[in-house]
């Protein structure tokens, strides 16, 4: 029979902090991320044993996206370092049920692999506390919906805990770096409520254990401060004298210390910033988000919106304007400056046109660049762009255009301006400067890896009306209409049939930009030349 006396749960330091804010932080959210070897794995089923010997007769989770990674990272690594728990182990359950001398409470593990797996889940049994290994790789959606799991019969407020690990990037990356890095909250979310700890690679002696052998600091004296063992002197050093250890005598902390720049930045010093898979990696916040007040904007620039419709989403509206400036060289590049946006959800089309018009206060808008779907018809056969555009024109503004949708060439065009200095982002545009890099490329649809993955968030949306302004302004145009006019025409032989054809499709064109309010191309050309 296993007893407490014969059960010893060692932590790391890290780990050991963490397990103490679990225990007396008031936060049921807690977040324990960073750089990839940081012990979070290992963390989290200890904490989850300890709670269950200090919650008698509780019930736990340990959850992962993959039941695979689950298997080999959690149940196999549990008996590794727990050997007698195997006998409790109930195979077609996945649970581990402790014995009277433990608690008698329940682990259970398990993996969703898709959202219907997680809403499934969200139905299901309660549990005391919930922990959710690789966290990122769930949406913001699916964590939420996580979370109402976690609860349990007559027992204090805040008491059930949900833990996450995680590293910077994935599917979820925005919203945890929004609660517990940015410590950003919506109207009915707490601050309290929300604890983080950060963990790195070298807060884990697992991977120097070699060289302090080497080093002649062997052995574990299992918490009991001999002040010789490896452990005793590792995490008697400082902070800054583990890490150079960790990026100098480890295999792992060198192997992530040589990667590339923005993937070091990630993988070894827990930059939430800087990720494996970011899409827009070269976004640099000192670089591209400038104060609204440094740039004065000249009457001349040329000023143009790309809109993102949504009603449950969000919808998404971009202010954008060029100027332009010398290079050392003396070149002159275009720059274009994303100065306005407005973000919101849950508007009527032509109640959001209006809110659109306040917040343009007075700008010449030259263009609005929306998605094809507000070009869908609906039963009565009207349009939502139909609705939004009577009310945009009434308030001086042109009627929508149907933006160049191409996701791929669009990412790029953002991508390459970014690169070559064309692109900038003013501070106010909170939402857009959030968005541009937790954008991640898409590796869970073969085929995609150019795409960037959809997330269903808000930052979904602002990307999406960012690339529809931003992009459509400059992407290649289609042949000129007198072109394609004439080519409609080419097959007939008599000249005055010909040219009456010619007159009909004019003047249908004239109607239709006429009805639909389109401001043509050419009245801003004179204004595509560099401010002076």
């Amino acid at each position: 029979m296993i007893t407490p006396a014969s059960f010893q749960i060692k932590f790391q330091p890290k780990q050991a902090l963490l397990n103490w804010v679990i225990e007396n932080s008031k936060a049921s959210w807690l977040g324990y991320g960073g750089s990839r070897g940081g012990g979070k794995s290992g963390g989290m089923r200890r904490i989850m044993l300890r709670r269950r010997l200090q919650h008698p007769h509780t019930n736990g989770l340990i959850l992962r996206r993959v039941w695979d990674d689950v298997e080999k990272n959690h149940v196999n690594k549990m008996w590794e370092e727990f050997p007698g728990l195997h006998d409790y182990y109930k195979v077609q359950s996945k649970v581990i049920e402790l014995p009277e001398s433990l608690g008698g409470g329940r682990v259970f593990f398990d993996g969703a692999e898709n959202e219907t797996d997680v809403k499934r889940k969200a139905f299901g049994p309660e549990y005391y506390d919930v922990m959710t290994d690789q966290a990122e790789q769930f949406s913001e959606t699916e964590l939420t919906q996580l979370k109402t799991i976690c609860r349990w019969p007559n027992t204090p407020e805040n008491s059930c805990k949900f833990l996450l690990g995680f590293n910077p990037g994935g599917l979820g990356a925005a919203f945890l770096q929004r609660i517990f890095y940015l410590k950003e909250y919506h109207e009915r979310e707490k601050e309290n409520d929300y604890a983080f700890l950060p963990a790195f690679g070298w807060d884990n002696i697992e991977w120097s254990r070699a060289a302090l052998a080497a080093d002649g600091y062997i052995g574990d004296c299992l918490g009991k401060e001999c002040g010789k063992c490896s452990s005793c002197v590792y995490y008697s050093w400082s902070d800054e004298k583990r890490f150079n250890y960790y990026i100098t005598r480890s295999q792992y902390g060198q192997e992530q210390n040589s990667l590339s720049a923005h993937m070091r930045a990630g993988q070894l010093l827990g930059d939430f910033k800087k990720f494996s898979g970011q899409y827009f990696s070269n976004f640099d916040e000192n670089v591209h988000a400038w104060n609204l007040e440094d740039i004065i904007r000249q009457e001349h620039w040329p000023i143009w919106g790309g809109f993102d419709w949504g009603f449950v989403h969000s919808s998404a509206f971009h202010w954008h304007t060029q100027a332009g400036y010398q290079t050392e060289d003396g070149k002159f590049k275009r720059l274009i400056i994303t100065f306005r946006e407005f973000v919101t959800d849950h508007m009527s089309e032509r109640a959001l046109a209006e809110e659109i018009s306040a917040v343009n206060d007075g700008l010449n808008l030259q263009n609005i660049y929306a998605g094809h779907d507000l070009w869908k018809k609906e039963s009565n056969n009207s349009t939502k762009e139909a609705a939004m555009s009577e009310v945009f024109r009434r308030n001086g503004l042109p009627s929508m255009k149907k933006a160049v949708i191409d996701r791929v060439d669009g990412w790029r065009f953002m991508h390459r301006a970014l690169d070559e200095g064309e692109w900038i982002i003013t501070k106010n545009c909170k939402h857009a400067i959030r968005a541009v890099p937790t954008a991640v490329v898409d590796d869970k649809h073969p085929g995609k890896e150019e795409d960037i993955l959809k997330t269903n968030t808000m930052y979904d949306d602002v990307l999406d009306a960012l690339r529809y302004g931003v992009y459509s302004e400059y992407a290649p145009k289609s042949e000129p209409d007198n072109v394609v006019f004439m080519k409609k025409v080419a097959h007939l032989k008599d000249p005055t049939n010909r040219a009456i054809q010619l007159m009909k499709l004019n003047s249908d064109r004239t109607k239709r930009l006429r009805d639909a309010g389109v401001v043509n191309n050419r009245s801003i050309g004179r204004f595509r030349r560099y401010a002076s």
